[in-house]
């Protein structure tokens, strides 16, 4: 049987946040999923998200492919307030699974309290900075163009305007317009805990 776009996107979103913490399980004790290393490891957390392995889907993957191959090719910046990487610095995870009957209004209240949150995105008037979580950098071109096929301006700032509370998006357009400068927040790694 064929699976409907929201179908599959869904499946993805729990299956990449459910690998996520199996990870983490299969590791415990650590403090950050950058302690998880092979022998020789190029930068930290690269054996978390390109050297663990997972059966899925009749295959194996890694998180990095299904991020990146198979989650980010759906073409929807709102993925990156959906996915997990039990971090400080990531969105916040769901306490229920993504379903496809209500994927589009998930993805919009994720997006919005991503958006919203001033661990993400702040707003500096004194120094005419906004600063933005290290998400917005990684991932730039896809919020631009999202932010472009949204009819708004192919820029990151476009996008969280759109998500944005009244306040704090009259903040980013001005800043924006006014060629304020953007200063990404070093990502915090260690583990997310409940709150």
């Amino acid at each position: 049987s064929s699976f409907t776009a929201q179908e599959e996107l869904a499946f993805w979103l729990n299956a990449y946040n459910a690998l996520v913490l199996l990870g983490v399980l299969s590791h415990w004790p650590i403090e950050s999923v950058q302690d998880v290393r092979r022998f020789v490891e190029p930068s930290g957390g690269f054996t978390f998200f390109y050297g663990l392995h997972f059966r899925l889907d009749g295959g194996t993957t890694s998180l990095a492919e299904l991020e990146n191959d198979v989650i980010r090719a759906q073409g929807d910046a709102r993925i990156h307030a959906a996915i997990n990487c039990a971090s400080r610095s990531c969105p916040s995870l769901q306490a229920r699974p993504f379903e496809p009957e209500t994927l589009n209004q998930q993805l919009e209240e994720v997006t919005r309290a991503f958006c919203n949150d001033t661990r993400h995105v702040r707003v500096d008037s004194e120094a005419r900075t906004v600063q933005l979580s290290e998400i917005f950098d990684w991932f730039g071109s896809d919020f631009e163009d999202h932010a472009k096929r949204l009819g708004r301006p192919a820029d990151v700032l476009a996008f969280v305007e759109a998500f944005a509370e009244p306040e704090l998006e009259g903040q980013l357009g001005s800043a924006r317009q006014e060629g304020w400068s953007r200063e990404f927040v070093d990502y915090d790694w260690s583990l997310n805990r409940s709150r």
